[in-house]
């Protein structure tokens, strides 16, 4: 391990104290959830809404990924918040990933019953199942 990642941040280990640092994971939730707040709000970003109908509630948008992208939509999805409360998604796939920062993690109050599925394959060379299921 030990390896700069050009995608969403840089994976030190995944052993739990390794999995503590995540250079570049506070970046990279804010670009999801700017990328979020756009669907929700359209006019507040300075897109061009074509009426109500184009802005999508918080319950109907799903956070998925895949190895580091599932580490990241499960960390951004349970706890991020929005006007004090969490972001109550409509859900959270993670494939293959783990959860970041699992010391620090606490779900932001309004994202308690937010569904989860969760895969991982037990042949997995990159990713141990065991950090997914400490997960």
């Amino acid at each position: 391990m030990g390896f700069a990642m050009p995608s969403w941040y840089d994976i030190v280990g995944l052993d739990s104290r390794s999995n503590e640092i995540c250079n570049g994971l506070d970046e990279s939730m804010n670009t999801i959830l700017s990328l979020v707040e756009n669907e929700v709000h359209p006019e507040e970003n300075g897109l061009s809404p074509l009426g109500p109908q184009n802005s999508i509630d918080y319950r109907r948008i799903v956070l998925a990924g895949f190895s580091q992208g599932g580490a990241l939509a499960l960390y951004t999805g349970m706890t991020q918040t929005r006007k004090n409360k969490g972001l109550g998604l409509g859900g959270i796939l993670v494939m293959s990933g783990y959860l970041p920062r699992s010391k620090q993690f606490a779900i932001a109050p309004g994202s308690e019953s937010t569904p989860i599925l969760h895969c991982h394959g037990k042949e997995d060379l990159v990713v141990p199942v065991e950090a997914a299921s400490m997960s």
